[in-house]
C-alpha cells in the first residue's frame, strides 16, 4: 500500500493536477517512509509555492524534525506560529522538538501555550504544572499518560518513561485498531528509547515499511 501512494502521489504532481497541499504531504508521506532527504526537497517546494500555508509550513518543520534537523525545526515551528500564533499543532510540534533538545522546560512552556490556545480548564493545567514541579521531567510523562485517551498516546509516554512492555503492549493495540499516526511510527523521536528492540523491529515488518 506505501508503493501504491507513493506511485499515485508522484503522478498527481508529475502532471499538475494534484491539489495545493498534495505536495506538503506527499512530503510529509516520504518522511513517514524514511525517505528523508526526498522530504526535505518536497517540504521546502511546498512552502516556496505557498509561503503562507500554515499546513505547508508546519509539515516543513516536521520533516526537518524527522530528518534530524532539529535547530532548523525549532526555527520553522517558530515562523510558522508568526503566521498563525492561534494554531495548537504548532505547539505540539514545538514541545516535540524541545523534548528531542531534551530541552524541558521549554517542552512544559509550550504545553501550557498550547493549553492557552485549545482553553483548558486552569485547574487541569495548575495539575501538570504542579507534576513537574513534584517529579519534572518524569512527573510531567507520568501526567500525560494519565490523561492519555488512546493507546498510542499512552505507548509514547511510555516509551519515554523506560517502561518497554507496557509501550509494546499499546503499540499493539494502536497497531490493531490502525491507528492513524502509526504511520510515522518509523520517524518519530518518541520512540528513540526502544527503537531497536527486536519487537519495535517486528512491528515495522508487520506494518510492511519499505526497506
Amino acid at each position: 500500500i506505501f508503493a501504491m501512494i507513493d506511485h499515485h502521489s508522484a503522478y498527481c504532481l508529475g502532471i499538475h493536477v494534484a491539489k495545493r497541499g498534495t505536495r506538503f504531504e506527499y512530503a510529509w508521506f516520504l518522511s513517514t517512509m524514511g525517505r528523508t532527504q526526498e522530504a526535505v526537497v518536497e517540504a521546502e517546494r511546498a512552502v516556496r509555492i505557498d509561503p503562507l500555508s500554515v499546513p505547508a509550513n508546519l509539515a516543513l518543520g516536521s520533516v526537518y524534525l524527522w530528518a534530524g534537523r532539529a535547530d532548523e525545526a525549532l526555527a520553522q515551528i517558530r515562523k510558522t506560529i508568526e503566521l498563525e500564533p492561534n494554531d495548537p499543532r504548532c505547539y505540539e510540534f514545538l514541545r516535540e522538538i524541545y523534548g528531542s533538545l531534551g530541552l524541558h522546560e521549554e517542552l512544559l512552556q509550550a504545553r501550557r501555550k498550547e493549553t492557552e490556545v485549545l482553553q483548558v480548564e486552569a485547574s487541569v493545567v495548575e495539575s501538570m504544572m504542579d507534576a513537574y514541579r513534584r517529579g519534572g521531567h518524569p512527573g510531567y510523562l507520568r501526567w500525560e499518560l494519565g490523561r492519555a485517551e488512546v493507546p498510542y498516546r499512552a505507548a509514547a509516554m511510555q516509551a519515554q518513561l523506560g517502561m518497554k512492555d507496557e509501550a509494546f503492549a499499546n503499540l499493539e493495540k494502536a497497531y490493531q485498531q490502525r491507528w492513524w499516526a502509526m504511520a510515522r511510527v518509523k520517524v518519530g523521536p518518541e520512540w528513540a528509547s526502544i527503537r531497536q528492540d527486536p519487537r519495535f523491529q517486528d512491528l515495522l515488518r508487520r506494518m510492511k515499511f519499505p526497506q
